[in-house]
């Protein structure tokens, strides 16, 4: 999903990461935006070994899907 050239951008601005983030995210696999972000988010988690990769399918992890950023 992502061109050369904002992988670039983003990986720069991912090397100024100083804590490890996790990017936490539930799938739905009948939705195919869903399937697209799961793909956008693993893409954007390779490009930087601070960031960790979290994603469950819908349904799989009721707390997390309830849990909201505050």
């Amino acid at each position: 999903l992502l061109n050369d050239e904002l992988r670039a951008q983003l990986k720069g601005v991912l090397e100024r990461v100083e804590k490890p983030v996790t990017l936490v995210s539930i799938i739905d696999e009948g939705n195919a935006k869903s399937l697209e972000l799961r793909d956008l988010i693993m893409d954007i988690g390779a490009l930087s070994d601070k960031l960790e990769v979290e994603l469950y399918k819908k349904g799989e992890h009721k707390e997390i899907e309830e849990k909201r950023i505050k």
